[in-house]
């Protein structure tokens, strides 16, 4: 599902998006002393050196600010007074330096809080961002000021140093709370910031001073969901929608706060009275077709009609393209497209990016349009696997249609269906012949113009067809392979040390409702002694955890057997597998991506199958593993088979390098192979196309 925050509506927006760093580093003395202030203003060293070589250069109100910079450190205080005499000697017998009268004024009052300010705001004037930041953060140590604190936290975030901005900023509104862009600016930079890195606590507090302004609200109710407090951001979104009932973003951002809470019933709610005022909201019906994958009111039936209903509503909405001038040669290379918000540190990541890497480039020209719109080093990574790849988050979807058109694609696929970002209003105007859904979503598209769906034997099955309305395609092995992401070799079974057995969830919460949790209650009870650990970014929020503790409490599970762990990096979360000697798969709503991360570090992983592809994502992994045995029917069978697993923890030790080499032996760690299968697929495709237009047809056949 998608949240948004609505900087862009802002009149300050541009200042949300810190530029990209120009300097490389550069060989020259001044060159290099500026790269290095680039990245630390606070380096004295660096204005030191920078204030010598423009001495010398004969740039004396620059290097006069530059050295006294220089001053304002203990490092470079003593090697910078000699220059700084000389450049004051220099400047004094020449007109129209102004950064002469500013230097002496604070020679003569060191302590003169008005005077770093006013020489941080010519610095500022004059483009020189490093000197302003350091006399900036001199006056405000000398005397505290709400509006020049707001002015060193955008300059810090104008200058990429968004952390300490953030922080800044948080200062300026606990003196001022009544500046409304502040809030709506740190609202915006919060929800654009890894929660990982930036963990300051002290927004948090500023929650209930926010003013009653839709903006500040939406831009703030984002970025607390996403750092897992849910319960906080669906009552900011409420406040907004108070305030504006039509706001599209609080209502879909409310929606998606809910079903974070496992509250999918009433997030449907929201989606559907939203959907009342705005039908052609297609963010807002994918956020609703995702969450009715949570709700365990919803039949199967009912989910594909609701997706059904999709596709015709966007299909009519939309002038599709029925003709293209593609040469209907079925034997020649093919320019094969991918379009994915999720080419960055992400699920997808995993299955798509080994498939890059193995495609025949002989046989196949890949593109990538890729949606993210914060990117990362792993949206760098893959921009260096692929030749053509397009950052496509900045282009409305009526440009991404022509610049998909434009390389002439044969092959588009979509990797993300009905989550957040999702492109499917391009896919309904068919910019290519052949289009595809793969590895994103775990159902029907609904969409007429997506033609095939990839799958394999174990995620659908013939009797699942009829609930997918592209044609089903199935790789002979498994539908996608996996790159295991860097991290510790399996440890030990930690039961060996403990002396009892700990289960783990480590799947997003939304996904654990009350009926999941009781089956967990049942497994640790019949189990004496065991604990349980719910890992996931989620549990930051103490409501979150106070809501599972008092749903355990109620299954007679005491407070002090219940672990919680909040976010952390991929290398600390897959370490932290080692906390635990079997993990729980919860259902309806399975887990593929943690179940392969968790066979991956040696434990075993009990899980409840079901007839769709949603309920088998987990399942299907066991299967390709070879691991049937953990797959059960009922929830009797789940806790029956969780608890056989805890009456051997010597079978237990011995799995944490079984599993592994397991998986290293199955066609999942294939990649060449699947892919070669998968692009064997994608000209069975275009052949069956091809065959159309020598007939005299159109479509995919």
């Amino acid at each position: 599902m998608v949240s948004l925050a609505v900087s862009e509506l802002s009149a300050i927006s541009e200042l949300c998006v810190p530029p990209s760093s120009r300097l490389q580093g550069p060989d020259d003395p001044l060159g290099a002393a500026r790269a290095a202030l680039a990245k630390n203003p606070w380096l004295g060293e660096a204005h030191l050196g920078a204030g010598v070589v423009l001495l010398r250069q004969g740039e004396l109100g620059e290097a006069l600010v530059s050295l006294f910079a220089a001053m304002l450190f203990p490092s470079s205080r003593p090697a910078a007074r000699a220059p700084l005499q000389d450049a004051l000697t220099r400047a004094g017998g020449l007109p129209n330096v102004a950064e002469l009268e500013l230097v002496r004024q604070l020679l003569r009052a060191p302590n003169e809080a008005a005077s770093y300010l006013a020489l941080a705001r010519h610095e500022r004037g004059a483009r020189r961002p490093n000197t302003a930041i350091v006399c900036f953060a001199r006056a405000l140590d000398l005397r505290p000021d709400a509006a020049a604190g707001r002015e060193l936290a955008l300059l810090l975030y104008e200058q990429g140093h968004v952390e300490q901005a953030t922080e800044r900023l948080v200062v300026a509104l606990e003196q001022d709370d009544r500046h409304v862009d502040g809030f709506r600016l740190l609202g915006a930079w919060l929800s654009k910031q890894d929660p990982n890195r930036f963990q300051s606590q002290r927004w948090k507090a500023l929650l209930e001073r926010c003013p009653d302004d839709v903006l500040s609200l939406v831009n703030l109710g984002a970025a607390t969901q996403r750092r897992g407090y849910t319960v906080e951001a669906a009552r900011l979104h409420r406040r907004a929608i108070g305030l504006d009932p039509r706001c599209m973003e609080a209502q879909l951002n409310l929606g998606s706060a809910l079903s974070d809470q496992g509250l999918a019933g009433e997030a449907i709610q929201v989606y559907r009275q939203a959907l009342v005022g705005s039908p052609r909201s297609w963010p807002l019906y994918s956020n609703m077709l995702f969450s009715m994958h949570l709700d365990p009111t919803q039949t199967r039936e009912a989910i594909f009609a609701e997706h059904v209903a999709f596709g015709q509503r966007l299909s009519a909405s939309t002038r599709g393209l029925t003709g293209h001038p593609h040469s209907p040669d079925p034997d020649r290379p093919l320019r094969v497209g991918y379009v994915s918000p999720d080419f960055r540190n992400h699920p997808v990541a995993h299955f798509i990016e080994p498939v890059l890497r193995e495609h025949d480039r002989a046989a196949v020209e890949v593109f990538c349009y890729s949606d993210v719109e914060y990117p990362d080093p792993f949206t760098e990574r893959f921009a260096r696997l692929v030749p053509n790849f397009t950052p496509s988050a900045g282009l409305r979807n009526p440009a991404l249609f022509e610049r998909i058109r434009a390389d002439r694609i044969d092959i588009l696929v979509d990797l993300a269906g009905h989550t957040g970002s999702n492109r499917l209003p391009v896919f309904a105007a068919r910019p290519s012949p052949v289009q595809v859904s793969w590895i994103g979503y775990f159902d029907t598209t609904g969409l007429p113009a997506i033609d095939y769906r990839i799958a394999d034997e174990h995620s659908v099955t013939a009797d699942d067809e009829p609930y997918f309305v592209e044609r089903v395609v199935r790789l002979p092995r498994t539908a996608n392979c996996y790159l295991p992401p860097p991290g510790p070799a399996p440890a030990a079974a930690p039961c060996l040390e403990k002396g009892h057995i700990t289960f783990g969830c480590f799947n997003n919460p939304m996904k654990v409702s009350r009926e999941v949790v009781a089956v967990f209650g049942e497994v640790l009870r019949q189990v004496p002694g065991s604990h349980m650990l719910f890992k996931y970014s989620a549990f930051n929020d103490p409501h979150r955890r106070a809501r599972y503790l008092s749903w355990l409490g109620e299954e007679g599970i005491a407070e002090e057997r219940v672990h919680f762990e909040g976010p952390s990096t991929l290398p600390q979360f897959l370490a932290a597998f080692s906390k635990i000697d079997i993990a729980l798969d919860p259902f309806p709503y399975s887990g593929e991506t943690t179940a392969l991360h968790t066979l991956w570090m040696g434990v075993p992983l009990v899980v409840l199958g079901g007839p769709s592809l949603v309920q088998r994502l987990a399942s299907r992994v066991l299967s390709i593993c070879g691991r049937r045995e953990w797959i059960t029917g009922t929830s009797d069978e789940y806790v029956r088979v969780a608890v056989e697993l805890a009456r051997d923890p010597a079978r237990l030790n011995a799995l944490r390098g079984e599993l592994r080499a397991g998986m290293l032996a199955s066609p999942l760690l294939d990649h060449r192979g699947v892919t070669r299968e998968l692009e064997s697929a994608y000209r069975g495709m275009w052949q069956r196309w091809c065959k159309a237009q020598t007939g005299g047809t159109s479509g995919a056949g």
